[in-house]
């Protein structure tokens, strides 16, 4: 599915962006790509004030891009084409994390991007006053030219309700916006942003 709904987003002008790089053939919309280098990644660095465990974090969130992801119960795994760093990903969720690498591969603004990339350290007490220490992978690691290195959580939507609840104290809830205040220490650590996003922030293919 996430294969098929790739070359649908190569052939039609989809989410509503504006595009100038589409050029036409046959009547059919290809996208140039700038294909991901070490230029790139070195330029990043040169304009973003990354850390150097953050620099660390993101070789090592960049190595072995085509890694087997395992999906959890319950959850599919999909593999998706990914013409921005010349490979295939694995996702493991069709109906978050496929739909969010597609999201990478269309947006501009995205440079590079990895899927699971390493665990980020979790402290955190609970509404019982237990202390809470664990790890977890992310599900993505992006970098922005706009806003630098983004480790993001992809849930699906209907999970928005009941992640606080589910999880007290790791997620919180704020006028329906939903945080990971442990993760978010955690990143900043790398000179990173952390948020935790959901399927439906980004529009369905029709």
């Amino acid at each position: 599915l996430a294969t098929r709904q790739c070359f649908v987003l190569l052939e039609t002008a989809c989410f509503g962006w504006r595009w100038t790089d589409f050029v036409h053939k046959k009547g059919i919309r290809t996208m140039l790509f700038h294909r991901f280098s070490q230029a790139l990644l070195e330029a990043f660095f040169n304009t973003h004030p990354i850390s150097e465990k953050g620099r660390e974090y993101v070789h090592l969130g960049l190595k072995d891009l085509s890694r087997k992801t395992q999906g959890r119960t319950r959850n599919a795994t999909s593999r998706n084409p990914c013409p921005k760093m010349g490979t295939v990903l694995d996702a493991e969720s069709d109906t978050a994390e496929a739909r969010a690498i597609l999201n990478c591969v269309f947006d501009p603004d995205v440079i590079a991007y990895s899927v699971q990339p390493p665990k980020l350290n979790l402290d955190y007490t609970n509404p019982s006053g237990k202390r809470i220490r664990t790890s977890t992978p992310p599900d993505l690691m992006v970098l922005r030219r706009s806003s630098g290195l983004c480790i993001e959580e992809w849930k699906t939507a209907d999970r928005r309700d009941r992640l606080s609840d589910d999880r007290p104290g790791r997620y919180v809830s704020d006028a329906g916006r939903i945080s990971s205040p442990s993760a978010e220490a955690s990143a900043r650590e790398l000179s990173a942003s952390y948020a935790v996003r959901f399927a439906d922030e980004i529009p369905k293919i029709r």
